[in-house]
């Protein structure tokens, strides 16, 4: 048994109990890429099951979208300081 989370069409995780077994890390938790857990969330039958609505789907896609700028924010700031060491190098 592991501890997952499931993706809701809104964006939110929610824990819970898995008996799959896939890729797992070494402490036994089961490793999924991002991309992965939403393709698998908004599978068409995911999406019935769940009653995703327009606003779930645009709310997740916002949120989606706030977490790209997170991480651009944050490779840009690793560019720039890589940048700045081959300067003083």
């Amino acid at each position: 048994m592991a501890l997952s989370c499931r993706l809701t069409p809104d964006g939110d995780l929610i824990p819970e109990f898995s008996f799959e077994r896939g890729r797992t890390s070494s402490n036994g938790a089961l490793i999924l890429p991002i991309d992965q857990l939403i393709r698998a969330t908004l599978t068409p039958q995911n999406l019935h099951m769940d009653e995703a609505t327009i606003v779930s789907l645009t709310t997740m896609l916002q949120r989606l979208e706030a977490s790209v700028n997170v991480v651009r924010d944050a490779l840009a700031r690793c560019t720039d300081r890589a940048k700045d060491q081959s300067f003083e190098n």
